[in-house]
């Protein structure tokens, strides 16, 4: 039995091999030749294994695909090159298919039609250039295809005169443009001329100083055609050139070059895998019979001005409001030097600077001199003074000598408060008001931080909500070019177009306010943080709920609110926690204690007496005696010139008209509000506690539903926009789909945000920020969480 399964076995595999070698043999071969511009060396490393790629992905199973390296025409920018080779290829047998790989080939692909084999043009800058064949939609020339965007020269000019009335622009092309392309000229001076531009050429092949060299300094503006001869280094150095003569610039390649430093540009990024993909497509339909000659040649692609804002700014040019808003902004905000901010950053800088804060501090410096004055009280008072003394003889002699005409007297004094219990009470009570007083100053901390960290949060989500009303835009303008093309091959109608529009206008609108609310929160936060109002240059980078300087941050607070009955436990142990933190709550018993102790000075008013000591010391440093009398018998002593005093005093208010009875109430009514003002903000303290930690629990859960939907809306956008595309959707379709997911991306982008947010605003209310607290601190709060769960009350 096994020799019989073995032979079977081995029958079927001969016969599969046989069977998978004859096929192979049998399918037929399709040999692609190339004429490439330049050298190899980008087409190798970029453009030709993309196009290798596509054409074996299609044809590899029907066709034996080759790229015979014999059939690779490189031309080094030769124009002569460039036509002998390609003539070689299409009148060559060994050739199934052409493929321009290179602006110059294509155009003279274009320029020398018709022909006996398919040929390829896949990078035809301008359908309107002189020579270009178009007719409905396609070339019109047997077997030829080539491939060209919607952007062009006469749309280039019309996005200039958007950017700035340009009277004359400097055209900047390769010189081998005007070899290949017959009445470039003209064509360049038509396309400007018909806006009002007039347009001077200048030539260039692979030099940037070549280029500057021949801009004159009155020059207004430049326009860049592709320079494929330029390296990469060369066309960088170009941008820079004009950036630094402040000549702004308009590339023709758009978002490349751009990017690179030009100023501006409407083309989108190059998409190379996506003609190839249409190169290989167009092939096989090509080799199924039909004729090259009446493929679409159009490429949609995006046609949404963008501008580079720091060449802009660099050049001393700024859009308007309406350009700020419809197109794609790159460097829209300066470099930031030194203004990179997190939230913690925030939140410890306002607290830092604040000038509210600032200001209460001066207050509670001034308190502290204060109290230090009240216990001064109790300290010897020492004074000292010199009098100097004239008085008249007839006054001197009368005195019997007791008083010199002119005497210079000298004074010691020294008092000595013993005791006074309501001096005592002052004291004690302003100690009392003093810590009331730092109580306040750490609510005010508290205050600033939430108020900070609310305002720099409120800022990111005007900052993002401008994003999103920004490529609402987009996608509005999107949709337009959509209801254009559909208009011009009949499938829509004018009142689409119109309800576009209107609908472009509106979406700008939104998103010039969305703007402006994203300005006024940022000056919001520099006043908070003490900064110039006006200041904008700040990189406020996204907090990150992962941040383990966040309570929430390391996922430890996961098992105390897993489920309704932990988080009741957990709202209980916060409201324990916030009693005990409260500044508001320190702050009224300190002043309750202040109060008591006023209330105790007025009941020992009635029984405690003030007691006082005094004393004084006199010197007589020179006098100047009188005539006096002369009394027969009688001698009078002279007054000593040293003498001193002392006296101890005792007093005890006996009756005061009813004011100590009358204060003693006052005192205690005042006790009893503060306390019921204690239970008050007591109360207060735990509602909000319990309230913000229910809000925060709810914005926990918004942040996964908000993104499930925003996800749902995006993928519901696609396909609608897909099947409005196709004719199979209602621009009403779109609007309410464009809509749903702008909300749901709004939605989604705030829920971070608000989720933050009530989480400061609970930790505002249990006086228990995370960026006030270190490592140590929050180990301790987690060990007390543990033991007040594991208490079984």
């Amino acid at each position: 039995m096994r020799p019989l399964l073995g032979r079977g076995l081995a029958v079927c595999l001969v016969f599969w091999f046989g069977a998978t070698a004859l096929l192979t043999a049998q399918k037929p071969q399709l040999r692609v030749g190339l004429v490439i511009d330049g050298d190899s060396s980008q087409v190798d490393q970029t453009f030709l294994p993309l196009l290798k790629k596509e054409i074996e992905q299609l044809l590899g199973r029907d066709y034996e695909v080759q790229f015979p390296q014999a059939k690779e025409r490189c031309c080094d920018w030769s124009l002569d090159k460039i036509r002998d080779h390609f003539d070689e290829l299409v009148n060559d047998d060994e050739v199934d298919v052409v493929v321009c790989l290179g602006v110059l080939a294509s155009l003279y692909a274009c320029n020398n039609g018709p022909y006996d084999k398919p040929v390829f043009a896949p990078w035809v800058i301008d359908r309107r250039l002189p020579g270009i064949p178009f007719e409905e939609g396609a070339s019109g020339v047997t077997n030829l295809n080539y491939l060209v965007t919607s952007v062009g020269l006469e749309q280039d000019a019309l996005s200039i005169q958007r950017l700035a009335p340009v009277k004359k622009l400097h055209f900047v092309a390769d010189e081998l443009f005007g070899q290949v392309v017959p009445g470039l000229l003209q064509y360049v001076a038509d396309s400007f001329g018909k806006h009002g531009m007039e347009a001077v050429l200048v030539p260039t092949s692979t030099s940037s100083e070549e280029v500057l060299a021949q801009i004159p300094p009155t020059a207004e503006f430049v326009y860049v055609a592709p320079l494929f001869r330029f390296s990469q280094e060369e066309k960088q150095a170009l941008y820079a050139g004009l950036k630094k003569r402040r000549l702004p610039s308009f590339a023709l390649l758009g978002e490349e070059e751009v990017q690179m430093g030009a100023m501006a540009g409407t083309s989108s990024g190059s998409d190379f895998l996506r003609f190839y993909r249409r190169i290989a497509l167009n092939i096989q339909r090509a080799l199924s019979g039909e004729d090259p000659g009446t493929f679409p040649v159009l490429v949609e692609e995006g046609t949404k001005l963008k501008l580079n804002m720091a060449v802009a700014r660099a050049v001393g040019w700024y859009p308007s409001w309406e350009l700020q808003n419809s197109a794609d902004l790159i460097n829209e905000e300066p470099e930031i030097t030194g203004r990179e901010f997190s939230l913690r950053d925030v939140v410890l800088r306002a607290v830092d600077r604040n000038l509210e804060i600032q200001a209460k501090m001066a207050e509670l410096a001034a308190a502290e001199a204060f109290y230090e004055g009240l216990r001064a009280n109790r300290r010897p008072q020492i004074s000292s003074e010199v009098t100097q003394l004239h008085i008249d003889e007839d006054t001197s002699a009368a005195s019997f000598g007791a008083q010199s005409e002119r005497s210079t007297t000298g004074r010691i004094s020294v008092e000595q408060l013993l005791y006074s219990d309501s001096v005592n009470a002052g004291i004690e009570a302003q100690r009392h008001v003093l810590e009331a007083q730092r109580q306040e100053l750490a609510s005010l901390r508290l205050d600033i931080a939430g108020e900070a960290a609310t305002r720099f949060l409120n800022y990111l989500k005007a900052r993002t909500l401008y994003r999103i009303e920004k490529d609402n835009v987009g996608q509005s303008l999107s949709h337009l070019e959509t209801a254009q093309s559909r208009r011009r091959i009949g499938m829509g109608n004018p009142s689409e177009v119109y309800r576009w529009e209107s609908q472009v206008a509106s979406d700008k609108q939104r998103a010039i306010s969305a703007q402006n609310q994203a300005k006024s929160a940022l000056y919001a936060l520099n006043q908070v943080l003490n900064e110039v109002n006006q200041e904008e240059l700040l990189v406020a980078l996204e907090p990150d709920l992962t941040d383990e300087s966040l309570m929430t941050g390391e996922g430890r607070l996961a098992p105390y609110v897993a489920n309704a009955f932990v988080f009741e436990k957990f709202r209980g142990f916060m409201v324990m926690v916030g009693l005990e933190q409260s500044p508001e709550l320190k702050r009224l018993d300190l002043l309750i204690k202040a109060q008591k102790r006023q209330v105790l000075a007025n009941k020992r008013v009635y029984y405690r007496p003030t007691v006082a000591f005094q004393g004084g010391y006199n010197y007589v440093f020179d006098r100047k005696e009188g005539a006096g009398l002369d009394l027969p018998g009688v001698t009078l002593p002279n007054a000593p010139d040293a003498g001193w005093s002392a006296a101890l005093n005792l007093s005890l208010p006996l009756y005061q008209g009813g004011a100590r009875s009358a204060n003693l109430k006052q005192s205690v009514m005042e006790t009893k509000q503060l306390e019921l003002s204690r239970d008050l903000v007591a109360q207060q303290v735990e509602l909000s506690i319990r309230a913000s930690l229910r809000n925060v629990g709810a914005a926990s859960a918004a942040i996964d539903l908000s993104r499930v939907a925003a996800e749902a809306a995006r993928q519901n956008m696609v396909l609608v926009d897909d099947s409005y595309r196709k004719g199979l959707a209602s621009a009403i379709d779109v609007l309410d789909a464009q809509s749903a997911a702008r909300v749901a991306d709004q939605a989604a982008a705030n829920a971070v945000y608000d989720f933050l947010i009530e989480l400061f605003t609970f930790q505002r209310a249990a006086a228990n920020f995370d960026f006030f607290i270190d490592a140590a601190e929050r180990e301790t709060f987690f060990q007390r969480l543990n033991q007040f769960y594991d208490n079984p009350r």
